[in-house]
């Protein structure tokens, strides 16, 4: 299984799926070997596959709160909101300080046309990182779903000053890197 993370952190992701499926025949109980193993479909945007080795995982560790979310965060990304929203209430009550969930709750929740509760958690996301920049698009849109076209305005011009703040942070870091 060791193999297999050091491939998936080196972006080699057909050997780093050899090597946890290797493990997994070994021990198809291995602790986190099917959660390593979403993650690299999640990765590869192979969302239906995440989404089985997230389930397998799991069946092993029930509690495991980030299993949970890279589970809602996959069946979101292949446009199930509505399974999305409840596992993403789970991962809020087990890591309340989690920003990406309370972020991708409030994409789930815009989806489904609730807006007042995508603004709640978008929101929330924003005291917990105030610099994630797709936060602010996401408010602006809901801010907008809500008629609040003045904070529509202000969370869109926040979401382009940190897109133009990070691109300037990214430039100087390449030139640091390469005088």
């Amino acid at each position: 299984m060791l193999f297999g993370q050091a491939h998936a952190q080196q972006k080699d992701y057909p050997n780093a799926l050899t090597e946890l499926k290797t493990s997994l025949q070994l021990d198809p109980r291995l602790p986190e070997a099917h959660y390593y193993e979403g993650l690299v479909y999640l990765h590869q945007s192979e969302f239906e596959s995440a989404a089985q080795e997230f389930r397998a995982e799991l069946q092993i560790q029930p509690a495991h709160a980030l299993t949970t979310y890279h589970l809602a965060y996959a069946l979101l990304a292949e446009g199930h909101p509505e399974q999305a929203e409840p596992l993403l209430r789970d991962v809020i009550k087990a890591l309340p300080g989690y920003e990406s969930a309370h972020f991708e709750l409030g994409r789930a929740l815009l989806l489904q046309g609730d807006t007042a509760g995508a603004i709640e958690s978008l929101e929330t996301a924003r005291k917990l990182v105030p610099d994630h920049d797709a936060t602010y698009f996401q408010l602006s849109q809901a801010y907008r779903r809500a008629g609040r076209t003045q904070e529509a305005q202000q969370a869109l011009a926040a979401y382009q000053k940190l897109i133009e703040t990070n691109r300037l942070k990214k430039r100087e870091s390449m030139e640091i890197d390469n005088p």
